[in-house]
């Protein structure tokens, strides 16, 4: 059985592939890296929120986007990310997939995922283990 394992972060992804047999290695398909994601809010604006005067004109107020700009970042990454999982899944190039994020960044591939990619997922794990290597890796998925 054809397994997929994305390991990712709000800057970084990895994905392998692995024919699911204990003696067989993985093999490293993609290293996905978006490094606006590890930049600070304030180093993503280029300046300050607008202002807007209120009806009396004596007050201001700050304009600012709900969404910090950091975590529209990392919400791109996630959706560049799915993405490329969508390219696989429409291919038949996977028939399962494991998935191990980071909490926060889990939760916005989770949302970037159409249905059948989600129906894909075999296995979550809400931690981040993008930087263990493939035999860590395996034997990670394999014990839980």
């Amino acid at each position: 059985m054809k397994t997929w394992i994305l390991v990712a972060e709000s800057s970084r992804a990895r994905l392998y592939e692995w024919d699911g047999k204990r003696s067989s290695p993985l093999r490293e398909l993609a290293d996905l890296v978006r490094p606006q994601a590890r930049l600070h809010e304030r180093e993503i604006t280029a300046d300050l929120p607008g202002r807007n005067a209120g009806a009396d004109d004596v007050s201001h107020h700050a304009l600012a986007d709900p969404t910090p700009a950091d975590e529209q970042e990392a919400i791109r990454f996630a959706r560049e990310v799915v993405e490329h999982l969508e390219q696989g899944r429409k291919t038949g190039a996977f028939d399962r997939l494991f998935i191990s994020a980071a909490p926060a960044f889990l939760g916005h591939l989770r949302k970037a995922m159409s249905e059948p990619l989600q129906a894909k997922v075999a296995r979550e794990l809400d931690k981040n283990l993008v930087q263990l290597q493939g035999g860590e890796l395996k034997a990670y998925f394999m014990a839980s």
